[in-house]
């Protein structure tokens, strides 16, 4: 004969279901929350933080790239020739000289992002700004945007002397 369960058993196995339930339910809605609001570009600068290393997996041109994830970063502080412009393939083939494959520092000024969703950092190969570098050999000039002027000082002085010294494509002399 089979044993009547008493009422101790009956509420375990209740609380038991109501438990198990609960937390499906809980999953379920996390899921959903997940696919209901897409990763945003901008929402990953949490993560972006001084002190860690991103690979460089592409050059875009002479003042952008992409990160693995496929996260485009801005060059901030600097302009380069856009894709038709005179200049553009060299700078762009200098950025790939310096980085490309490369894990670099990132480095936050006050902007977290442009209005095209691209990062806007300056980027650093060990204690090397390449900001600054692509400046000093001419291939890049200074294009300073309140409020992110952390290093426009250095950038503006290192973009007169490569002006002064005909360096890069950007300033030397015509043949």
């Amino acid at each position: 004969m089979r044993k009547k369960c008493s009422i101790d058993e009956m509420s375990f196995k209740k609380c038991f279901w109501i438990v198990g339930v609960v937390t499906v339910v809980f999953f379920i809605l996390i899921f959903w929350q997940l696919q209901k609001a897409p990763f945003e570009k901008e929402s990953i600068s949490g993560f972006l933080s001084e002190g860690r290393k991103f690979y460089i997996t592409d050059v875009v041109d002479g003042d952008t790239v992409m990160i693995k994830g496929d996260v485009l970063v801005r060059l901030i502080g600097i302009d380069t020739p856009e894709k038709g412009e005179a200049c553009y393939s060299e700078a762009k083939e200098r950025l790939e000289e310096l980085i490309l494959n490369q894990y670099v520092f990132l480095v936050k000024d006050k902007t977290n992002a442009d209005s095209h969703g691209r990062l806007l950092r300056y980027v650093f190969l060990g204690n090397k700004n390449i900001n600054l570098k692509m400046v000093e050999e001419g291939y890049a000039q200074p294009m300073p945007i309140q409020p992110d002027l952390k290093y426009a000082r250095e950038i503006k002085e290192a973009a007169d002397r490569a002006k002064a010294e005909k360096k890069g494509c950007l300033y030397k002399e015509e043949d």
